[in-house]
């Protein structure tokens, strides 16, 4: 489910300064990467249980004697935007894995990933597309990925908000 144009806003001001301004430290700058590569995998599980709280919310299995936003916030202390986030962070990563696109990377951080919300899986698809027809030796970043989003769907990229490079 895409998320509404209201949460564009937060989506799009998150981004990883970390890349323009390295670390002076070579070997601090290797082990900082190391780690952060292996963040996006974490992300994913925790977002599979944001998933699974979907399906709960959705199939009203939680307790009755309390809302399912009271439920999530008490039980596992997450509120229904974060839910919804981390949960078509999920359904993003699945849609472009199933694609069967040739030469399309996996996206490796929380950016790139964020670049594909706010789309259908219809859209997805077709961003993925072009991402892997104009890739070629670049790097896939997510400035890449919003470059090409901006001329495919100008409407749905939230350049109204300031972005860090």
């Amino acid at each position: 489910m895409p998320l509404k144009s209201n949460h564009m806003r937060i989506i799009h001001s998150f981004r990883n300064p970390s890349h323009s301004n390295p670390i002076q430290d070579k070997s601090k700058q290797a082990e900082f990467e190391a780690l952060e590569r292996g963040l996006i995998q974490k992300f994913l599980v925790l977002s599979s249980v944001a998933k699974d709280l979907v399906y709960i919310r959705d199939h009203q299995l939680h307790p009755t004697h309390m809302t399912f936003d009271e439920y999530a916030q008490r039980r596992w202390g997450f509120d229904a935007y974060n839910i919804d986030a981390m949960s078509e962070a999920v359904c993003i990563v699945e849609d472009l894995q199933s694609s069967g696109i040739q030469n399309l990377p996996s996206p490796t951080s929380l950016p790139q990933i964020f670049e594909f919300f706010g789309l259908t899986r219809t859209e997805r698809i077709e961003l993925a597309r072009r991402i892997a027809q104009e890739l070629g030796q670049k790097a896939m970043t997510a400035e890449f990925i919003h470059q090409i989003k901006r001329q495919m769907f100008p409407a749905k990229c939230g350049d109204e908000v300031k972005r860090q490079k």
